[in-house]
């Protein structure tokens, strides 16, 4: 009986801990996903929160540091736009014109400090009509 017993309290306990793991993962990996003019209409959004914003990066605002590998850029939706500011390796498919998501946190003067970028595929593999 006792010896049964002892499963049973360790297998609780296995149950609770790969609950917590995994819950606790899922916090770090759920990021909300916000537009340039969503991110700053949103009243209740705290500086340095972090965040994912989509929109297109506006042609003729990449400026890019080789030497210290930063690279500073204007997003845009819908007629607003946010400085973003980049260090970090830039992807290959990263060009003014196109659509980007980047993840980081907006700083008191109003730029958005990214930790990453994602680009968006443009949409050339779909038929033409």
């Amino acid at each position: 009986m006792l010896k049964k017993k002892r499963y049973v309290i360790g297998g609780l306990i296995l149950v609770i801990v790969l609950g917590y793991l995994g819950f606790t993962a899922f916090q770090d990996s759920s990021t909300y996903y916000y537009t340039v003019d969503e991110l700053l209409t949103d009243s209740e959004l705290d500086t340095g929160q972090n965040v994912r914003v989509q929109g297109t990066v506006e042609i003729g605002s990449v400026q890019e540091n080789d030497d210290t590998r930063e690279v500073q850029f204007v997003l845009t939706h819908n007629n607003y736009s946010i400085p973003v500011v980049y260090s970090g390796i830039i992807p290959d498919a990263f060009k003014e014109g196109n659509d980007a998501v980047v993840e980081g946190n907006i700083e008191e003067d109003g730029t958005f400090r990214a930790h990453t970028i994602s680009v968006k595929c443009p949409s050339k593999y779909v038929a033409e009509e």
